[in-house]
Parts: C-alpha cells; structure tokens; sequence
C-alpha cells in the first residue's frame, strides 16, 4: 500500500513539475516551486521510511497520503487564485522607495554587524534565543532593502540603486557562505529570478531551471555538512569544502532517511490516535512567541498569553533537534485530513498575488517575492512561517511604503501602464 501512495505522490510532484513547465511564465509559479520543494526533499526520505520497522503501523501510509493531498491542494488553490486582486495597486515614488531601501538597508546592516560579533556557539547555532533572535529580526529588513531596490534597478537602472543592491548583496553573500542557509540563498535567487521577470519578462530556459531544480535536490543536502565546516574553522576551508561528496551524501540520505518527514510521521500518528487537533491555535501560540518580547512585556504576562492544546503527542516522541517537523505536520495537527486547505489557501494568496504582479503594480510584485519562500518553507518546516512572514513585512516594511506611496503616478509606475502610455 506504502509503495502506490509513494508513486501517487511523485506523480503529483511531476504534476505540479510539468505545469510549471508547460509555457515560459510559469516556472516561477507556486506550483512548480512547491513541486520542486515536494519532490527535492520529502520524496528522498520516503524509501527509508518504508524500511522503518519502529515506525507504527499506518504511519508512514498516513503521511504519504496526506503529504500528496496538500501537494494536490497546492496546484488547485493556485488555479483558483488566478484572477488579480482589484486592490493593492498602488503606486509609489521611484527617489522615496530607492531612499526607504537605503534605510532598511543600513539599519539591517547595523543588526547584520550587532550579529556577527555575537560568539560562534551563538552565531551558527541551529536554535537561536535571546539576543539573536532580536539581531535575527532586525537584519531581515537588509533582505527587505535589497529586494525594494532590486526590483527598482531592473526597471530603471540608477546609481543609487544600483549601489544599494551592490552593498546588499555582499552581505548577504558573505551570510550566506558563513552559515550556508539554503532558505536565503534560494530566497535571493529567486528574487533576482523574479525581477527579472515582472519588470523585463526575462526567463531563464525551462530546461536550465528544470536542470537547477535537480542540482538542488542532490546538492543542497550537503549543507549541514557545509554547516559543520563552517562552524569548526576560524575561515573559509575551500579545501575541506571541496572534499564534500554531494552524490554520497544524497546516497546517504535516500537509504538512511531525514529526520524530518519521520518526525512528522510519528506526530500525525499519536495526533490521530489522540483525536486531539489544535484547530490553529498553533498559529496564534507561535505569533505570541515569536513577536511578543518577554523581556518587555515580562515573562508572566507572555505565557498567559499562550493557549495550551495538551495531548497531542505522546511522551516518548523526541524530534532530533534542529530537525523540523515539516508543515504537513502541523497542518494535520489543526484540522485532520481537512488541514490540507492550508495549503491550498497559501497558493490561492500566492496565485492572486502573482496575477496582480504579472499586470505591472509593484507592491503585488514584491509581496509576491517575499511570500513565495515562505510558501516553500511551509513544506519543509511548519506553515507558521507564511503567517510571520507577513507579520514580519507588516511591522518592518509597511510602514515605509505607505511614505512612499503617492496619489498619482510619478516614478515608479506599473510596467504595464508604461507601456500602453508608450507611443
């Protein structure tokens, strides 16, 4: 039974894969990247998965199965999210958005610098508490920066936001090659990748990106290695980089398995033997802890604030740590076999989004950037990170596009309005 509801979820995968494929404008769509996420790094670790004699009996049956159905609730949340939204089309001043990219910019870059003084136990950690966590929210508006000037620059190339994008870049660069985030280094990618597309209709050949999505799967399950290098040398080790064996390690994985997907295995089977579901207070108890800080409010107050759902998991249940429980988990834990609509509604969002952007308006496009990672880690990590997400570009980045936002059109005007004004 294991092994057909294994090929019925690869054939979604391929599914989700080869819609993405069928025409130029839709590689970069939320199918095709949650396909490419499915298939990349669930679909690895199901073959071990099958020959885990400790897993419980319909455990593995139970996640294969809900796994396809939020994969299939992807591609229809993205069909029926086609039609563009009517609002969000705003229009912004091209000098005031450029000067709130430099703001974010050099405010990121001072957190960005408060945290690389931090000491390397705390620094390359893979769980983060206290002062990192304040550092690790503040430098995201760097990101923010970059991607407000990016999308500018593709437009209509200028120094200034051409050196922000240069100053940007090299630090999240060297970020990157520090602590060897996969999720930020696809982040920046698929930003550059994006821009280029909603401003120039600039696409890289399907059969490269079909080629990249295959690199990645194999490649980046190197990164905790990468990770570990990284963390044990005083600099860069190029030559210890080098003797990493990605085929090995990919080898590694499809016969051993990922901590992940088991963790959501065996979650899903004592939250179905329970009967116990959260119905999405997981989502309100995790806003609370990530953006209520207990230093301020006191601790006291901040734990009353949370809503306790007992019951769900048993005991002996130890995720390794560091590991991930994965989004199908917690959206089983909400709502059963009917959490799948969680993800249908983030592809609905994400679909409404992108046909907005396709129309030329800016702020559709660059939501449409920062969510469409998100929309990917909700696969591999928990589908909390889609409402922070938005939470995080509420508090850090609203506030300064409703400075730059104008009554009529200046600067900045949607690419679709400028070429029909064109002669």
């Amino acid at each position: 039974m294991a092994w057909s509801l294994i090929i019925l979820f690869c054939l979604v995968c391929l599914t989700l894969l080869a819609y993405g494929l069928s025409s130029r404008e839709r590689p970069l769509t939320y199918p095709f990247l949650a396909g490419a996420t499915f298939l990349g790094f669930v679909a690895p670790q199901l073959p071990a998965l099958m020959a885990d004699r400790y897993l419980p009996a319909g455990a593995v049956d139970r996640t294969v199965a809900f796994t396809t159905l939020c994969a299939g609730a992807c591609l229809f949340g993205w069909l029926a999210g086609s039609k563009p939204l009517q609002g969000l089309r705003w229009t912004f001043d091209e000098k005031r958005l450029l000067w709130l990219a430099a703001g974010l910019s050099l405010a990121g870059a001072f957190f960005f610098w408060k945290y690389s003084r931090l000491p390397d136990e705390v620094r390359l950690a893979s769980m983060h508490s206290g002062i990192s966590v304040i550092y690790i929210f503040f430098q995201k508006m760097l990101t923010f920066g970059l991607m407000v000037a990016l999308v500018c620059f593709v437009r209509r190339p200028s120094r200034m936001a051409g050196a922000i994008v240069l100053f940007d870049m090299l630090l999240v660069a060297d970020r990157i090659m520090v602590t060897g985030k996969r999720g930020e280094l696809t982040e920046v990618v698929l930003g550059i990748l994006l821009a280029l597309w909603f401003q120039c209709r600039f696409t890289l050949p399907r059969v490269l990106l079909l080629a990249g999505v295959l690199v990645a799967t194999v490649g980046l399950n190197s990164a905790e290695q990468y990770r570990n290098i990284s963390k044990s040398t005083a600099g860069m080790d190029l030559s210890r980089v080098k003797e990493i064996d990605v085929i090995e390690n990919f080898e590694t994985l499809v016969k051993e398995g990922g901590p992940e997907v088991r963790n959501a295995a065996l979650r899903m089977h004592y939250i179905s033997i329970g009967g116990v579901f959260d119905f999405g207070i997981f989502h309100w108890n995790l806003l609370i802890h990530d953006f209520v800080p207990g230093q301020l409010v006191g601790r006291g107050l901040k734990d009353s604030l949370y809503i306790i759902v007992e019951g769900q998991v048993d005991r002996q249940y130890a995720p390794v740590q560091g590991s991930t429980e994965t989004g199908m988990s917690d959206a089983f834990a909400s709502f059963w076999y009917l959490g799948a609509i969680k993800f249908f509604l983030v592809a609905y969002v994400l679909g409404r989004l992108y046909a907005t952007a396709n129309l030329g308006w800016y702020l559709p496009q660059l939501l449409y950037i920062f969510g469409v990672m998100p929309g990917m880690t909700a696969i591999t990590h928990y589908t909390q990170l889609v409402v922070a997400g938005w939470v995080h570009l509420a508090i850090l980045l609203l506030p300064g596009l409703l400075l730059a936002r104008v009554a009529k059109r200046r600067a900045c005007v949607p690419v679709a309005q400028a070429a029909a004004a064109a002669p």
